[in-house]
């Protein structure tokens, strides 16, 4: 009885993962940046300007000390949608800006 029982309550736990009436909530992470931002951002700015702007670059890598990522994400728990935005700025041995690639919003998911 005690293994029905175990058994039973084990396939509940395992079906409330699935749940519609379980809260989900929303995920954001990363650095906010509006066009007005991005648009501000010209060749030949020092680094420190940029971040006085746009803030601390989200992924900072050690192996391209010249490139500052600047990622958005922001994950809705009731849609199940992901959206995606990003932005790279390169920059020169003097700490200036050479150019900026901007990847539009993506959305993945249902």
């Amino acid at each position: 009885m005690q293994k029905v029982v175990f058994f039973i309550s084990l396939f509940f736990i395992a079906s409330c993962n699935k749940a519609p009436f379980l809260y989900k909530p929303d995920i954001t992470q990363g650095n906010v940046f509006k066009p007005e931002q991005v648009g501000a951002i010209l060749p030949g700015m020092p680094r420190a300007q940029v971040r006085h702007i746009l803030g601390t670059p989200t992924i900072i890598d050690p192996f391209h000390p010249e490139i500052d990522n600047y990622v958005f994400v922001y994950k809705s728990g009731s849609e199940n949608k992901t959206y995606r935005r990003s932005l790279k700025i390169h920059y020169n041995q003097e700490n200036l800006v050479v150019n900026k690639t901007e990847t539009p919003l993506s959305i993945k998911g249902n």
